[in-house]
């Protein structure tokens, strides 16, 4: 009985721990709800066709520079938005600039393209479809051919990135808070200590983070979680604000950072990039900042990096008590630090300041149409990916063997145009009457041409003599000779006629061509008109009904040989 006990116990108190914990993330959710202070809230769609939000922050109508902010891992647009007035957006804006801060996807706001998840994301994506994107949507929406860029730690990795990949013929500008350059001597125990609960459970160490965030405020310090100097937090800086920048860390991002560093390598773009061997090609005007208790860049790995910069428009700020400032700043203080209004965004607005965009554009042409590029087969497999498009993610499509083009025979029907006499003996022959009127005038001029073909009617001369189930002068559509043929064919014929009935058609068809000779110059089938309607009106004997059904056969045999032919 003890040992029950002892076990309902310990299960009421890990569901009663559990219960709190539940309790309590709902209330912080509850009572910490996103707030977006910009009026201009966009959506960039990615030429994967991904949808992200994009915050405009400037001051009123002003049609200053654009300048682009991109956020790290983690966390999200908030990231240079609080607090309110204390901000590197809302300082850049009060000078005249036009402020666009994005949202990468995997954060909550994005919207995956179909059959894709958040949680698929990876590095690559950003570099080679987020990036471009919001580049290209902010020069549509602001008619300048270049934009600053400013990115922090992730951002700014993605900034070196981007310009080895694509040049920096869109860049006027850029600058970098914290942007690891390379992993040799990087701290970040710590921080790979949680890398397998966000790998297997990333919503549950997004929750966790959030959770940890009024206590780290309150208490001042980071718990091993945050890479920041929380005694260099800007003023005003509440828990509220810091709650909504953290994002769901992305894990296929965080695998992909934690292996760079583990291997001392920067590879992207499917690893055809080698973005670590590039640094020292980088001729972008570059403004570099840094901070003394930044884990992720450390000091002899900053200097070495911008030492090598071939271009001399360049700058580096270390920010450090040593060289004047309030606080060592760590990695996330360098985008919202106690006095970064003067230590930081300061030599931004210069640095941007010193580089203007002059030249605006026009995207009216057509090489600059449209948002959205075509898409090769294998960027398609990625965004229908599963079952919808030939099982992708697991197993390669199947390439189909290309079958060579048969030949194509001739159709065995004639067309009026090109063989108008075979088609009319045909149609005869079908009918079972010899029409003797003269052609019509189409037929004549392609009669003329073909002379041949015109010798060719005995099949339609024997039937002549036959009885004719249908008037002459008017050609009955082709569903009506079918059903005259079959009404023929059905009806009951008597036994004793069949013998004779057999032996008159071949009698006949040994008699007739020579008759038909002798009779093929005149042309009386107008004056015999109203002796073949008074036929059609009476009932035809059995004898009749026996040939009829004789002359049908007879023309199917023609109607192959004309087929042959």
């Amino acid at each position: 009985m003890t040992g029950i006990a002892i076990t309902i116990i310990v299960l009421g108190g890990v569901f009663l721990c559990a219960g709190l914990l539940v309790g309590y993330w709902g209330l912080l959710a509850a009572l910490f709800p996103e707030k977006i202070r910009s009026q201009e809230v966009q959506t960039v769609i990615t030429s994967d066709v991904w949808r992200l939000r994009i915050c405009r922050y400037r001051k009123g109508r002003t049609e200053g520079e654009p300048v682009l902010l991109v956020h790290g891992a983690g966390v999200n647009h908030h990231n240079f938005t609080m607090p309110e007035g204390g901000c590197l957006a809302d300082y850049l804006a009060e000078r005249g600039y036009d402020c666009w801060v994005l949202d990468l996807r995997g954060t909550r706001s994005s919207q995956p393209a179909f059959e894709r998840d958040r949680l698929d994301t990876t590095m690559d994506d950003y570099l080679l479809y987020d990036v471009p994107a919001a580049i290209d949507h902010i020069r549509r929406a602001t008619g300048y051919g270049r934009v600053h860029y400013i990115g922090h730690s992730l951002g700014g990795m993605l900034l070196y990135a981007y310009v080895q990949q694509f040049g920096d013929k869109l860049i006027a500008s850029a600058t970098t808070l914290g942007a690891p350059i390379g992993f040799d001597g990087v701290r970040a125990k710590a921080g790979l200590a949680f890398l397998p609960l966000i790998l297997r459970f990333p919503f549950l160490a997004s929750d966790f983070a959030h959770g940890l965030i009024p206590l780290a405020v309150l208490l001042r310090t980071s718990f091993g979680v945050f890479p920041t100097n929380m005694r260099n937090l800007a003023k005003g800086l509440s828990a509220k604000q810091l709650y909504n920048a953290i994002d769901v860390p992305m894990p296929k991002v965080m695998r992909e950072l934690a292996h760079m560093i583990e291997r001392k390598a920067w590879l992207m773009n499917g690893d055809a990039l080698d973005v670590k061997a590039g640094l020292s090609t980088i001729r972008t005007p570059l403004l570099t900042i840094y901070g003394e208790r930044d884990p992720f860049t450390p000091r002899a790995e900053a200097e070495r990096f911008f030492a090598a910069l071939p271009g001399k428009d360049k700058q580096m700020i270390w920010c450090s008590k040593e060289n004047g400032c309030a606080e060592d700043y760590g990695h996330c203080d360098l985008a919202f630090g106690r006095e970064g209004a003067k230590e930081v965004f300061k030599p931004i607005a210069e640095w941007i300041k010193a580089h203007p965009v002059q030249e605006r554009v026009s995207f009216d042409d057509e090489d600059d149409g449209g948002f959205v590029t075509p898409l090769d087969r294998e960027e398609r497999k990625e965004i229908l990916s599963g079952d919808s498009f030939f099982g992708a993610r697991k197993t390669k499509p199947k390439e189909l063997p290309e079958e060579p083009e048969a030949e194509q025979e001739p159709l065995p029907i004639a067309t009026l145009e090109d063989e108008p006499e075979v088609l009319r003996e045909r149609a005869l022959a079908l009918q079972g009457v010899v029409e003797d009127a003269a052609p019509a005038p189409a037929a004549k001029k392609a009669a003329a041409k073909k002379k041949p073909a015109a010798k060719k009617k005995p099949a339609a001369k024997k039937a002549a003599s036959q009885p004719k189930p249908a008037p002459a002068a008017k050609k009955p559509a082709p569903a009506k000779k079918k059903a005259a043929a079959k009404k023929a064919a059905a009806k009951p014929e008597p036994a004793k006629p069949k013998a004779k009935a057999k032996a008159k058609p071949k009698a006949a068809a040994k008699a007739k061509p020579a008759a038909a000779k002798k009779e093929a110059p005149k042309k009386p089938a107008a004056k015999k008109a109203p002796a073949k309607k008074t036929a059609a009106k009476k009932k035809p004997s059995p004898k009749s009904a026996s040939s009829t059904l004789d002359v049908l056969k007879a023309a199917s045999a023609e109607l192959k040989k004309l087929d042959k032919k």
